[in-house]
């Protein structure tokens, strides 16, 4: 998938991002409180995607050139995934390039 510069640009600034998802991650937190035990798995497993979210949010305008960035997940990260049947989510994170 390529983000042109004008995507790149709209995405908000590190400290905006790191709020929105702090925020999101704690009420799924909170929710998995109430809920029981399986949701607070599901809650660590948002905090996690959370945490990377916010890193891609906070590197992808780093990365930019002006040209945008590709985000790629190769052929070897899908097969990863698919062996361990689909414990190894993590391995399906795509990884940012600059365009030039």
């Amino acid at each position: 998938m390529r983000m042109d510069h004008e995507a790149v640009a709209e995405l908000p600034n590190g400290i905006d991002a790191i709020g929105m998802l702090a925020g999101a991650a704690m009420a799924v937190v909170k929710a998995a409180a109430v809920i029981g035990p399986t949701a607070a798995v599901v809650a660590m497993g948002a905090a996690y995607w959370a945490a990377v979210f916010t890193a891609y949010i906070v590197i992808i305008p780093e990365i930019d050139q002006g040209n945008g960035v590709y985000l790629t997940i190769t052929w070897p990260q899908i097969a990863l995934f698919g062996a361990s049947g689909g414990l190894i989510g993590p391995a399906l994170a795509p990884i940012p390039t600059a365009v030039v």
